[in-house]
């Protein structure tokens, strides 16, 4: 198995544990608003794990970055989103400026919350993190009141692990100068023993993108409401939490945990959809969709995985069947949009 096989597996069995957390939030929608922002810094962090992966599969698939224009505040927004509520009270975000740069929203994460993990280690008090415009340029500044740095360490401290006078891996500072100067940006920064530190980074500003469409909400179509959909997933946390949320929505949910026992549901209770794990056990994915078409051929399936989409696995099973594909990890509004768009297709070819 090569380097990057192994990777895209460790990739895909982190997925599946952070997939059942995110399916289980679901579950708590309904909790009252003090636990609902509870829910949604929990569900910030997962969401930002997942991006995570994602960035840790493109290391070994630096063909397929892709970079959006983005502002600087949403990405700011989404790291101060995810803090402790005691780390929360003491940021404070000032947007002199509206700046849209063009990079990958998670990377650019990643550089924000190392530099505020940092102030947040070294000083007491509040933190400032300000916004702004300088020429043609966008600018994230991270200010605050600790001890500050001396010039010897403060010449050193971009570099890989070299250990501020508080402490610290060494890392974080590192890659971000690496991750900002990799879209051409600049990072540096200002401080006085006693005074204080400022961190503050550059990239360059570019148009904000065309308006997209509107986000999925989460509730389900009326076509949804008694559709009996098949579940097939060995992992029975993501299996148990996934059927609970159709359930909520009049879905008529039977489940398996591995290809015998699919075979098995489907001939015994006729689903309309069948919802497929590409790493069930019990055989190949390939030969359990020729199963399933030689059992009902208009059955709809839908495959889903936490292994990127060229994977051999996944191109071998979608070319050899008509199956749709739903990446992990996907939403239930994602579910929901898929599960309708399988249960009207047959019907249109009838």
């Amino acid at each position: 198995m090569s380097s990057g096989d192994e990777l895209d597996c460790l990739v895909h069995d982190l997925r599946g544990p952070l997939l059942a957390m995110r399916h289980e939030l679901a579950l708590l929608d309904r909790l009252d608003p003090a636990a609902q922002r509870s829910l949604r810094a929990i569900r910030g962090n997962l969401e930002y794990l997942e991006r995570l992966l994602q960035d840790v599969t493109l290391t070994s698939r630096p063909e397929q970055r892709t970079s959006c224009s983005v502002s600087l505040s949403s990405l700011v927004e989404s790291v101060v989103a995810r803090l402790s509520e005691s780390a929360r009270k003491r940021t404070n975000v000032e947007e002199l400026a509206r700046a849209h740069v063009s990079v990958e929203p998670v990377r650019i994460e990643r550089v924000i919350a190392n530099l505020l993990d940092n102030a947040l280690r070294h000083a007491d008090g509040p933190i400032v993190i300000r916004i702004e415009r300088v020429a043609a340029m966008g600018r994230v500044s991270v200010i605050d009141g600790g001890p500050g740095m001396s010039p010897e360490v403060a010449a050193r401290v971009f570099e890989r692990h070299v250990h501020g006078e508080c402490g610290g891996d060494g890392l974080g500072l590192y890659l971000a100068r690496d991750i900002v100067e990799s879209y051409g940006g600049r990072i540096h920064l200002d401080t006085s023993p006693g005074v204080g530190s400022r961190f503050s980074f550059e990239l360059a500003v570019v148009p904000p993108a065309a308006p997209g469409k509107r986000g999925r909400a989460i509730m389900a179509s009326s076509i949804l409401c008694g559709a009996s959909v098949l579940l097939v997933d060995d992992d029975v946390t993501q299996l148990r939490a996934l059927a609970e949320i159709l359930r909520a929505e009049h879905v008529s949910v039977v489940t398996a945990t591995s290809a015998p026992e699919c075979l098995i549901r489907v001939v015994a209770q006729r689903p309309e959809v069948v919802v497929l794990d590409l790493s069930v056990p019990g055989t190949d994915a390939v030969g359990l969709t020729k199963s399933l078409a030689a059992i009902d051929a208009s059955l709809p399936v839908i495959l889903t995985t936490g292994l990127p989409s060229d994977h051999p696995s996944v191109t071998r099973t979608l070319a050899a069947s008509h199956a749709w594909f739903l990446p992990k990890p996907f939403e239930p509004g994602d579910l929901f949009v898929a599960l309708e768009q399988a249960l009207i297709a047959p019907r249109r070819n009838r």
